[in-house]
């Protein structure tokens, strides 16, 4: 049970950092810890997002289409092992009023399966946020 939590902890870690992506790097696909998730989204786009771990509520970087930024003000996320119980859940939420972003919103979706010494964990997560520059 251990392995399981510190795996879960390796996992949680990985996807707060989902949103953590700088912007300062030209090529963020080569910044050391890079990572690139999918999101599909309910205003009907789908992202590729770099992530390289800055804190929560960093700006993600679209590298795909139009490029820009994705700004997070939630996240919330789920890990489970292959019998499907639940062995981590967290969420996070951007403190203060999001006064003027209600309309802009959007909502993606993302997951995947993460294994380690012959542990399967599965991931889902959603985060809600906008983008930029504003479409």
């Amino acid at each position: 049970m251990r392995l399981t939590r510190m795996i879960a902890l390796t996992l949680a870690l990985t996807i707060v950092g989902l949103m953590s992506v700088g912007m300062a790097s030209a090529a963020p696909t080569n910044a050391p810890n890079a990572e690139t998730f999918e999101l599909a989204c309910d205003n009907g786009e789908s992202y590729t997002v770099v992530v390289n771990g800055n804190g929560p509520f960093s700006p993600g970087h679209i590298i795909s289409g139009a490029g820009g930024n994705l700004i997070p003000v939630t996240l919330i996320f789920e890990a489970t092992d292959a019998d499907g119980t639940v062995i981590f859940s967290e969420s996070f939420a951007k403190p203060g009023k999001m006064k003027g972003l209600t309309g802009d919103l959007i909502t993606c979706t993302f997951g995947g399966i993460f294994e380690e010494n012959g542990e399967t964990i599965t991931f889902n997560g959603t985060v809600t946020g906008f983008t930029t520059p504003r479409r």
